[in-house]
C-alpha cells in the first residue's frame, strides 16, 4: 500500500495479506461527516522506506490515513547525546479502528548521554467537548542544561510529567473546565519541554466553572498547585511565583444602564489564596539569580533562597489569607457636536477576613482605593478623492484623526506602593497607582482603496498612535517599565513617558510595524519593537524583527558592568524562507544580541518534500544554552 507512484515506493506499507473494502461518505451520531474512503484490514505488516523494513507490526486495521508512523527524529544534541524520537498512532498498532474525535499516540525516545523515555498522549475533541491526557517517563542521567543557561547534574533519575485538560460546555451558559499539571522536578520543563516553558499559559492543577448569560457572569475556581515550584518562564521572570486559590468565586456585571445616562460594570470576588513559592534557590530551579531583585534592586546570589527574598522584598509568604473584593466602574458619555466627553469613576474595595502573613498589623481590615476622571475626544476626517500612485500603490486617500485627553485622579486609605502594607499577591486587584495623572494621545489612520476594479477594498495604509502620560509625582514607581490602561488607569503602571505604534502596509508585500516608550524620568527609551516583513514572490520570503529592553535604571548606579547588562537586551532576528522548486523548502532564522555582541540563536530547515511526506533537516546553535543540535525529521505521513 502506497501513494507512490515510483516502481520503489518512498514510503510503504508491506503485508502478508489485505482485505480493501471501499466506504461509503457517512453522517456520523453527531452530525460530522465521514468522507468516502478505502478500509484496510491487513496482516503481519512491515512499514518499509525506500524498499528497506523499518517497522513491524502483526494487524492493522483502519484508513490508508491511519498507517501508525506519525514522526520520527533522529539527531545528535550536545547534552543528550544521538537521539531517535518517534511517535506512533495506538489504534492502528492494536489494528483497531481510529473512534471518531479521538487520537492517542505512543511516545518512544531514546537518548545515548541520557537514557530512555516513553509516554502516551490522548485527545478528545467533540462538539461539547474537548479534552487532552499526557503522561510521559524518562530514566534520566548524566547531565542537563536548562533553558536559561544553568548545567547541572540531572536531580533524579526518574523523571516524569502528567497533564490533564479538558473543557466541557454542560449547557449554551455553562462551561466546566479542569487542569491537573504534575511534574516529577523543577526542571523538568525548562529542560526538556524548552517551548512550553518560555510560551505556555501557567501550568496549573484546578477546577472552573462558569455560568454566563448577555452581560452577566458567575465562576468559581478551585486552584492548588500540585508542585512546589513553577514552570513559566514568564511567571518566573514576573512574579515569581504562582497563586492558590481554593476557592475563588466572582460575579460580574458589565455595563448595565441606569437611566440611559450611566454605565455600570461591577465585580465581586471572594478568594482565599497563597502564594506558591519555588522551594529552594534559583539554581534549584534551573534559573540564575539574576532573575530575582533584593531590596537593594540588585540580582540575589544563584544559590539563595527564593522564598526568603520574596519575603524580605515584596512581602510575600505562603500562609493563606481571605478577602472579599467589590470593583466598580462608572461612566457617563456625553456628546456636544462632534465632542465626546465622558467623566468616569473606579473604585476598589477590599474586606480582609483572614489578613496575609507580614501585613502591618495597624492596617484595618477594611480598605479602599478609588479615583475619578474626564475623557475628552474628537474626530476629524478628509478624503481626497483625486490621490492616485502606482509605486505606493495608492488609490483614493481618507485621514482619520481622532485626538483626546483623560485626566484622571485616584487615592487610597492605604499606600499601594508599601509592600508592608499591600503585598501585590494578585496584579488584578493589587498592582493600584494613586496620585495625578493626564493622558494625551492622537490617533491617525490613512485609508485607500485597493484590490483592482470590480473587487475593490478598503486598507488601513498608515496607522499612526502617539501618546504622553504626564504624573504629578513619580517617586513612588513600582515599575520599571511604565505603561497605560485607557479602559481602567486605575491600574496604570504610573510615570512620566510617551509612547508610539506605528503600522504601515506600504504595499501587498511589504508591511511594517513598531512601537516604543520613551521614559521622561529616566530620560531613555524603555522599550521599543519594529518589524518588517517582505514578500519578495510566491515562492520567497524575509523579516526582520528588533527588540530593545532597557531596565537598568531599576538598578542602583553603583552596578557593576554585568549587572547592567543583565537589565538591557537588544536582539535583532531574521528570518528567510525559500521554496526551490516543488520539493524543497529551505528556512533560515538567526538571532543577533547587541547586548552581548555574540549571536543569540543561529537555526536552519531544509525540507525535502515526498509524495507521503516531508523529511527535514535541521541544524539549530543556542548561546543562552551553548548548545548545538542537529538532526532530521520525517513528519507526519499521508498515504
Amino acid at each position: 500500500l502506497s501513494a507512490s507512484s515510483f516502481a520503489v515506493p518512498t514510503l510503504a506499507v508491506a503485508s502478508q495479506e489485505a482485505m480493501l473494502t471501499r466506504t461509503p461518505a457517512t453522517v456520523l451520531d453527531d452530525g460530522s461527516v465521514q468522507p468516502a474512503g478505502v478500509l484496510v484490514d491487513a496482516t503481519n505488516n512491515t512499514l518499509e522506506a525506500g524498499g528497506t523494513p523499518i517497522f513491524h507490526w502483526p494487524r492493522f486495521k483502519g484508513t490508508v490515513q491511519d498507517v501508525p508512523l506519525e514522526r520520527i527524529k533522529s539527531g545528535w544534541d550536545q547534552y543528550t547525546g544521538a537521539l531517535v524520537e518517534t511517535t506512533w498512532d495506538v489504534y492502528s498498532l492494536l489494528g483497531m479502528t481510529t473512534p471518531s474525535g479521538e487520537e492517542l499516540l505512543l511516545e518512544v525516545d531514546g537518548y545515548t548521554s541520557r537514557g530512555v523515555g516513553a509516554g502516551i498522549s490522548w485527545s478528545q475533541q467533540s462538539v461539547d467537548s474537548s479534552s487532552r491526557l499526557k503522561l510521559y517517563g524518562l530514566l534520566d542521567s548524566g547531565t542537563q542544561r536548562t533553558d536559561a543557561g544553568v548545567k547541572q547534574d540531572v536531580p533524579t533519575d526518574h523523571r516524569y510529567e502528567a497533564i490533564w485538560n479538558n473543557t466541557t460546555m454542560l449547557s449554551p451558559e455553562w462551561m466546566l473546565q479542569t487542569q491537573v499539571s504534575k511534574f516529577s522536578d523543577s526542571t523538568f520543563v525548562s529542560a526538556w519541554r524548552e517551548d512550553e516553558f518560555r510560551n505556555r499559559r501557567e501550568y496549573e492543577t484546578s477546577a472552573f466553572l462558569k455560568w454566563q448569560d448577555n452581560a452577566a457572569s458567575f465562576s468559581l475556581l478551585a486552584d492548588y498547585s500540585l508542585n512546589n515550584f513553577v514552570s513559566n518562564s514568564w511567571l518566573l521572570a514576573s512574579q515569581g511565583f504562582s497563586l492558590d486559590e481554593m476557592p475563588r468565586a466572582s460575579l460580574r456585571l458589565f455595563g448595565l444602564d441606569i437611566g440611559e445616562t450611566l454605565t455600570w460594570t461591577n465585580e465581586w470576588h471572594f478568594s482565599r489564596f497563597r502564594a506558591n513559592i519555588p522551594r529552594g534557590t534559583p539554581l534549584d530551579n534551573g534559573v540564575f539569580g539574576d532573575a530575582f531583585l533584593n531590596g537593594a534592586d540588585q540580582p540575589i546570589g544563584d544559590n539563595d533562597s527564593i522564598a526568603d527574598n520574596l519575603a524580605a522584598t515584596e512581602n510575600i509568604h505562603d500562609e493563606w489569607a481571605m478577602r472579599v473584593v467589590s470593583q466598580h466602574h462608572l461612566a457617563m458619555p456625553m456628546s456636544f457636536g462632534p465632542v465626546q466627553v465622558t467623566p468616569f469613576a473606579v473604585a476598589l474595595w477590599q474586606g480582609w477576613m483572614t489578613k496575609p502573613q507580614g501585613v502591618d498589623p495597624d492596617q484595618g481590615d477594611m480598605r479602599s482605593v478609588g479615583g475619578a476622571g474626564v475623557s475628552v475626544s474628537t474626530t476629524v476626517q478628509r478624503v481626497w478623492n483625486d490621490v492616485e500612485d502606482r509605486v505606493l500603490d495608492l488609490h483614493r486617500l481618507r485621514a482619520i484623526v481622532e485626538p483626546s485627553v483623560t485626566a484622571f485622579y485616584a487615592g487610597a486609605s492605604f499606600d499601594p506602593d508599601d509592600p508592608a502594607q499591600n503585598p501585590q499577591y494578585d496584579p488584578w486587584i493589587d498592582a493600584t497607582s494613586t496620585g495625578a495623572s493626564l493622558r494625551m494621545a492622537v490617533s491617525s489612520t490613512l485609508q485607500t482603496m485597493r484590490g483592482g476594479p470590480g473587487q475593490w477594498f478598503d486598507v488601513d495604509w498608515l496607522q499612526v498612535d502617539l501618546g504622553a502620560v504626564l504624573v504629578h509625582d513619580a517617586s513612588a514607581r513600582h515599575y520599571a517599565t511604565p505603561q497605560w490602561f485607557q479602559q481602567n488607569p486605575l491600574y496604570a503602571q504610573l510615570g512620566n513617558f510617551a509612547d508610539t505604534r506605528v503600522r504601515w502596509q506600504v504595499g501587498e508585500g511589504v508591511a511594517a510595524i513598531g512601537e516604543s516608550i520613551w521614559d521622561f524620568d529616566e530620560r531613555t527609551l524603555s522599550r521599543a519593537a519594529a518589524g518588517v516583513q517582505l514578500t519578495h514572490s510566491p515562492r520567497f520570503s524575509t523579516s526582520a524583527e528588533f527588540r530593545f529592553i532597557d531596565v537598568t535604571p531599576t538598578f542602583v548606579a553603583a552596578n557593576p558592568e554585568a549587572l547592567v547588562r543583565a537589565g538591557r537586551a537588544e536582539l535583532l532576528a531574521f528570518n528567510a524562507r525559500w521554496e526551490v522548486g516543488k520539493l524543497y523548502d529551505v528556512q533560515l532564522r538567526p538571532v543577533w544580541n547587541f547586548s552581548e555582541s555574540d549571536w543569540q540563536t543561529l537555526g536552519a530547515v531544509v525540507r525535502r518534500s515526498f509524495p507521503d511526506f516531508d523529511l527535514d533537516f535541521y541544524v539549530n546553535y543556542d548561546s543562552i544554552r551553548d548548545e548545538t543540535r542537529a538532526g532530521v525529521v520525517l513528519g507526519r505521513t499521508n498515504f
